[in-house]
């Protein structure tokens, strides 16, 4: 279960969907612990192949439009260290 409010959830999970697929996505952090406070940022792990630029700001531009109350920070696991993608791995949480 993430941290996250029905509302929140659907909204982030539209702006997924409308870019990427849900199946690409992994909620770590704060949020994916529930140990977030009411304005902890939202940490997305993006798996498979890089995104591109395009692609990237089109996503955080999303975000940034959106009306969640707090930011949301998008890792893509193929541009990760090892080190930091093997601590952050087993505790992502599919997205929906």
């Amino acid at each position: 279960m993430l941290d996250l409010t029905p509302r929140q959830k659907a909204e982030v999970c539209a702006i997924v969907d409308a870019h990427l697929g849900r199946s690409r996505v992994r909620v770590f952090g704060s949020r994916a612990q529930r140990r977030a406070k009411p304005f902890s940022d939202l940490d997305l792990l993006v798996l498979g192949a890089p995104l591109g630029a395009a692609l990237r700001g089109t996503l955080e531009e999303a975000f940034d439009e959106s009306d969640l109350p707090f930011r949301v920070d998008i890792a893509e696991a193929a541009l990760l260290s090892p080190a930091f993608r093997a601590a952050i791995e087993p505790q992502a949480l599919p997205l929906g």
